[in-house]
This record gives structure tokens, sequence and C-alpha cells, in this order.
């Protein structure tokens, strides 16, 4: 999987799916949090997308200290023709009491798509992204297309 776009012109594998979470008040005094958990079975690789109404920091984090689950979000196959369940777990507002180790850290710019590299996470592990924004009542979304591989 190249990146977010690349799939448009090729085919769609059917273990590909896609989850978005949209948020219309993201804070400074709490950063926004989504959870990703990679399946203990296979390999998971994944390109996010975020897009901000206001400039923010985004971090990636291995391995979080969380004290509350979130809400899973549902994912959705990109080849609607596909019976495919994915294993990986994605939530959104999770509460934790430590980052966990930084893997990625950059800016978004505000009203521009920012597209992160292809990351492959490891195996049953832990990941959380966290957005710090710039202003109060900040509002975007998150796109994690991701694919599920042995």
């Amino acid at each position: 999987m190249e990146d977010i776009y690349s799939l448009l012109n090729s085919e769609i594998p059917n273990d590909c799916y896609v989850v978005t979470d949209v948020d219309t008040d993201i804070d400074i005094a709490g950063p926004k949090y989504w959870k990703i958990i990679a399946p203990e079975s296979y390999d998971l690789e994944a390109v996010i997308a975020l897009n901000l109404a206001t400039a923010a920091t985004v971090e990636i984090f291995k391995d979080p200290t969380l004290t509350g689950a979130g809400t899973d979000l549902t994912p959705q196959p990109l080849n609607q023709n596909a019976s495919f369940t994915p294993s990986a777990t994605i939530s959104k507002d999770p509460t934790n009491s430590a980052d966990g180790t930084l893997v990625y850290a950059t800016r978004a710019q505000a009203g521009v798509e920012l597209l992160l590299p292809k990351i492959i996470f490891d195996r049953g592990k832990t990941y959380q992204v966290k957005v710090t924004t710039d202003a109060d009542n900040n509002s975007g979304y998150i796109r994690v297309v991701a694919k599920e591989t042995n």
C-alpha cells in the first residue's frame, strides 16, 4: 500500500479498510486522542490523514499507559464485495496516564490535509495518535486506511 491515493489507481485488496472520525471541539487543555491496537497475528500497515481547522501538533506514541479504552470506531471495507473482518481495533477518546514512546511527530497546518507516511505497526502493540491544537474549539477529522497481511 503506497499511500491513501494510490488505492484509487489499483485493485483494492479485500483486506483493506478505512476508519474515520470527526470531532468538532478539540481544545488546547485536552488534546484529542485515538488508539490503534495492532492485531496479534497480522501485520498492520496504515496511512493516516488528518485535516484540522487550526494548526496543531500531531504525535504517534507506542505503548501508552491507558486508563480508559475509549469508543471503538467501525471499520468500513474499501472493497464492498469483500467479506474481510478487521482484527485491529481503532478507538476515539481513550484516556491515559502516560503517552508512551514517541515514534513520530509533525505539525499540521490549518485547513490542509496532512498525510502521514505509511506506518507498519508492531503486532499486538498499542499506539496512540495525539493531536494538540493551537486554539480552542478546533475541528477536524482523522482517516486511517489500513491493511492487514500475514
